[in-house]
């Protein structure tokens, strides 16, 4: 890897930082997201780090708890929204223990719409 991009250093119950992540970049641009903090938070973290969230297709999550995991969801929706229009080349690749793959898909089947569940697991 070239480059490590931190997005936030907080701990679990953060008020003021973001919880621990970061992405990181090859010599070719690519990127690797290694977990993804605890909500939508993350979305102004990728627009303050500069990094476009549609050159993300590699995530991996170290385990289940909150702070690691529910910014999946909201990434989830913007790859799904970027697909759909268009703007979005390839796959999502999430890396994660199975029960971590459980509780994503969970939240995608219950708590987004049916056609936003449509790139789920393909």
């Amino acid at each position: 890897m070239e480059r490590i991009i931190v997005l936030g250093t907080g701990t679990a119950s953060v008020i003021e930082n973001f919880n621990t992540c970061f992405v990181l970049e090859d010599s070719n641009g690519e990127y690797l997201l290694v977990d993804t903090g605890g909500g939508n938070g993350i979305l102004k973290q990728f627009n303050r780090a500069n990094i476009d969230l549609t050159k993300i297709h590699n995530v991996f999550i170290s385990h289940k708890h909150i702070d690691h995991l529910y910014g999946m969801l909201w990434i989830y929706r913007f790859v799904d929204m970027a697909m759909r229009k268009g703007t979005y080349g390839g796959v999502l690749n999430i890396y994660c223990h199975d029960e971590v793959a459980q509780i994503i898909r969970w939240q995608i089947k219950n708590l987004l719409r049916k056609e936003q569940q449509q790139f789920i697991d393909r």
